[in-house]
């Protein structure tokens, strides 16, 4: 504990109730983003030499950041343990944990879903897999989803099924953490956060070269890129073969600086059939009605247009984490911003915790990157016709 207006040390602890040692954080490291689960690695000591680091394997574990009364919990699963030095006093191993999510990771398998819409899927992917780690998830989504006539996990892990639709419906997600477990956190609000509680209240973080008595950024930099001005979207409805579904998004420049999703000779993303929009409410001889090619253009034009300006830093507060929203002062760029990325570093032995992190205006809207790619049939395969029950042949 630090004296009145002095900055405390950060301690760094690690705790795991399927362990009989005591664990001593030598050094560790936590990198967390915006829609991926986070990775801690540690390296821990104990003075008791016949302690077996592979009893933690699988189980729960939390690492703890902490200065003074704040303290910023990471609990999560440990999926790798290694062995580093043994000695007649000491034993010293690493582990590796992550959220219960990433775990979903290391399933595969194939099966239908049939008039649900996406959050209902990803209810009961999300629901039945973390719940055998005694973990949960949270939504909180405004849009009104279509219902999907027919949508396959084929050959994926759970983990890239749900990555796959979120990333499609531009679903973000972050981790809600305590000292006994995380929460995952879904969220369609391109502008959703949460206030980083910093060591002096609220969340106000001031820009300063030198540590003094107050959590601060000692590194604040900007990057502006050129990005796409336009989004068009044309898609087959092949219900309805003489009318094209077309949506387009264009950028408009203005605002304070450059926008390099705006500005100069036009750059068009053009989608054709990629990843078609979801067609909906069928009516016999007339075809899909509807389709959510509308939110969809908006959507990935946010995405496009996401990273035309992106601030990274460096600093030293606890309480940084991905989708975490801050108020920079004492800087020339002072203003709200949302942290997409930060990494913690901690050191016993040099007795020193960092962290660098990436951010944007808090006026941008993040959309996820689409990155997980839709499988393909490698050829014919064999099946059963879906359709009514009793019937074995049906078109």
């Amino acid at each position: 504990m630090s004296n009145d207006g002095e900055l405390g040390d950060v301690q760094c602890t690690f705790e795991c109730d399927a362990s009989s040692a005591d664990w001593l954080v030598l050094s560790a490291s936590v990198s967390e983003e915006l829609n991926q689960p986070y990775e801690l690695s540690a390296a821990l000591s104990t003075d008791d030499v016949d302690a077996d680091g592979t009893e933690m394997l699988g189980e729960s574990c939390t690492l703890i950041f902490e200065r003074d009364d704040l303290t910023n919990p990471y609990p999560a699963i440990i999926h790798r343990v290694e062995d580093t030095a043994a000695g007649d006093r000491l034993k010293e191993v690493r582990v590796w944990a992550a959220p219960a999510l990433w775990l979903l990771s290391q399933n595969r398998q194939t099966r239908i879903f049939q008039e649900m819409t996406v959050p209902d899927i990803l209810d009961k992917v999300l629901g039945d897999g973390l719940s055998a780690y005694e973990r949960k998830h949270e939504t909180d989504l405004s849009r009104t989803y279509p219902k999907c006539e027919y949508r396959l996990q084929y050959d994926e892990s759970d983990w890239a099924f749900c990555e796959r639709l979120m990333e499609e419906e531009g679903i973000i997600y972050w981790f809600n953490r305590d000292d006994s477990a995380e929460v995952l956190f879904l969220t369609d609000d391109p502008h959703a956060s949460r206030d980083v509680e910093s060591r002096d209240g609220g969340n106000d973080v001031a820009f300063s070269a030198h540590m003094g008595a107050r959590e601060c950024i000692d590194n604040f930099r900007r990057s502006s890129s050129m990005r796409p001005t336009k989004l068009s979207m044309r898609h087959f409805n092949w219900t309805l073969p003489s009318l094209f579904i077309e949506e387009e998004k264009e950028g408009q420049a203005g605002g304070d600086g450059a926008d390099g999703s705006a500005i100069g000779p036009t750059r068009e993303t053009y989608e054709h059939d990629l990843v078609p929009p979801t067609l909906h409410e069928y009516t016999d001889g007339d075809g899909y009605q509807k389709n959510d090619a509308k939110e969809q253009a908006e959507m990935r034009r946010e995405l496009d247009a996401r990273d035309k300006l992106v601030m990274q830093g460096s600093g030293a507060v606890v309480g940084f984490c991905a989708g975490g929203a801050f108020n920079l002062t004492t800087h020339d760029l002072e203003g709200e911003y949302v942290l997409t990325t930060v990494t913690h570093s901690f050191n016993s032995r040099s007795a020193t915790y960092s962290n660098g992190f990436s951010c944007i205006p808090a006026k941008t809207p993040y959309r996820p990157n689409r990155h997980t790619h839709k499988p393909r049939v490698l050829g014919l395969e064999t099946a059963t016709v879906v359709g009514p029950s009793g019937q074995e042949i049906h078109t």
